[in-house]
This record gives C-alpha cells, structure tokens and sequence, in this order.
C-alpha cells in the first residue's frame, strides 16, 4: 500500500495482494497447463483445496453411511414389519 494508506502503489504490492487472496480463497485460481495430459484445470488455492477436500469427505462418508445395511436382530425386524403392517 502507499504510505497515505490507499491503494497499491506499484506491481509489486498488486501481485502481493493477489497472491493473499488467492491463499486466503477469496480469489479462487484456476490454471490450466497444456503439457499436461488431463486437460483439466487446476486450483491453486490451498485453503480451497482443503475446503472441497473436507466437504468430498463428509460427503462420502455420508453417503458410506447411507448405502450401508444395517442388520438387524429378528425381533425387532419382526416389530417392525407388524407396524407397516398396521399402517396399510
């Protein structure tokens, strides 16, 4: 910043600021090599990454949970299927 407080005074300040946010992930970079086989973009924010990483996990183990199949002991599955029963 300048010493008055105001905005970038040079290139150097402006690269600084923009490699900040994109660290801190409130710019979020996307770079794409072409040498690379995968063609895919990649994202250069780290606290992103960890974010989606976090939220890819939860997700999975969500949906671990859910696509499990509970067994359950005869009497209470014998209860249950007597109150579906009563139901319809």
């Amino acid at each position: 910043h300048s010493a008055a407080g105001g905005a970038p005074n040079d290139a150097t300040d402006q690269t600084r600021m923009a490699t900040k946010a994109v660290d801190e992930g409130k710019w979020p970079l996307y770079r794409w090599n072409p040498s690379l086989e995968d063609n895919e973009f990649t994202l250069d924010s780290a606290k992103l990454k960890a974010e989606i990483q976090e939220f890819l996990k939860r997700e999975q183990n969500l949906s671990l949970l859910a696509n499990a199949t509970p067994k359950m002991p005869e009497p209470l599955n014998e209860s249950l299927e007597a109150a579906r029963s009563q139901q319809h």
